[in-house]
C-alpha cells in the first residue's frame, strides 16, 4: 500500500525517468531540502551545499532551482 501511495504521488519523478539527468539530481533533492531546512546550523549548512554541489555536478540545474 506504502508503495503504491508513493508511485501515485511521484508523477513527476516518474515522468523524468527516461531522462537520466534527472533522475540523477532527484537522488540528491532530499540531502538539498534536509541541508536547507537546517540551514539555521554550520552543520545543516555543509549539507545544503553538498546537496546543491551534488545535484548540480549532474546536469539537473532545473531540478535545484525546483528544490
Amino acid at each position: 500500500m506504502g508503495g503504491g501511495l508513493l508511485y501515485a504521488l511521484g508523477g513527476f519523478s516518474l515522468s523524468a525517468l527516461n531522462l537520466y539527468v534527472y533522475t540523477q539530481a532527484l537522488a540528491w533533492v532530499p540531502l538539498l531540502i534536509l541541508g536547507i531546512l537546517e540551514a539555521g546550523t554550520r552543520r545543516g549548512v555543509a549539507i545544503a551545499a553538498i546537496g546543491a554541489f551534488a545535484s548540480i555536478s549532474t546536469g539537473g540545474v532545473e531540478i535545484v532551482i525546483q528544490a
